[in-house]
């Protein structure tokens, strides 16, 4: 388990300012992802840390979905090794894929503000009755495993509907609550995969966080 460093102080105190300076002054070689809470945070980031070079992902051409998205933006800013800089919405859709290039070039995860490590995942009833009789494998636990067709054998799932859900599953991050409800658990791989993370926050120590640290054995 990656080390989590926890910046504690409440709003006003400077410790952004703080991060900044240190990713300013940090070398050539360490490459940072920075996640903050708001789009228009972004331009901050990308003013401040002059240094580094952050950019921000665009929308780019998915060849699979044949619609754009900022996956593929953040997809070709990490092969090229960039800074990036972006938003909680989109570090809550990052794939296998982006985590083997955060990984492999050694990035170092900065999160303005906490994220939510649990929630609801919506659908309505009859999409997840669907899903839970065709494509889900349910453990003691409750976490999901996709299964690409449970009435005829086959290696790879041809159909479009559930592509959300099976990222999601692969990545371990489903669970299902009384055949009623989905269960989103931010997968805990994600943090694994950086360096080192650096949360900045106040009074994290009540936060579903915090909890969620202990209950996987991080080191804070």
């Amino acid at each position: 388990m990656n080390e989590v460093y926890i910046i504690d102080a409440c709003m006003g105190s400077g410790k952004t300012s703080a991060m900044i300076n240190m990713i300013n002054k940090s070398s050539k070689e360490e490459r940072y992802l920075y996640v903050t809470p708001l789009l228009s945070e972004t331009e901050r980031i990308i003013k401040s840390c002059s240094q580094k070079h952050f950019k921000a992902p665009e929308k780019l051409l998915d060849k699979k979905t044949k619609t754009k998205n900022k996956k593929e933006g953040i997809i070709k800013l990490l092969r090229e090794k960039s800074n990036i800089v972006t938003t909680h919405a989109l570090f809550h859709l990052f794939n296998d894929e982006i985590l083997e290039l955060c990984r492999a070039n050694n990035y170092i995860l900065v999160m303005d503000e906490v994220t939510d490590v649990i929630s609801e995942y919506k659908t309505n009833p009859d999409d997840l009755s669907d899903f839970l009789n065709a494509h889900a494998y349910v453990d003691e636990d409750g976490l999901v495993t996709w299964v690409n067709n449970k009435e005829v054998e086959q290696d790879t799932y041809e159909g479009e509907k559930f592509l959300a859900e099976r990222e999601l599953c692969e990545l371990g991050c489903v669970m299902v609550y009384k055949e009623t409800a989905l269960l989103y658990i931010f997968p805990i791989k994600i943090f694994n995969t950086f360096a080192k993370t650096y949360v900045l926050t106040y009074l994290f120590k009540g936060q579903m966080q915090r909890y969620y640290y202990d209950y996987y054995g991080t080191y804070i």
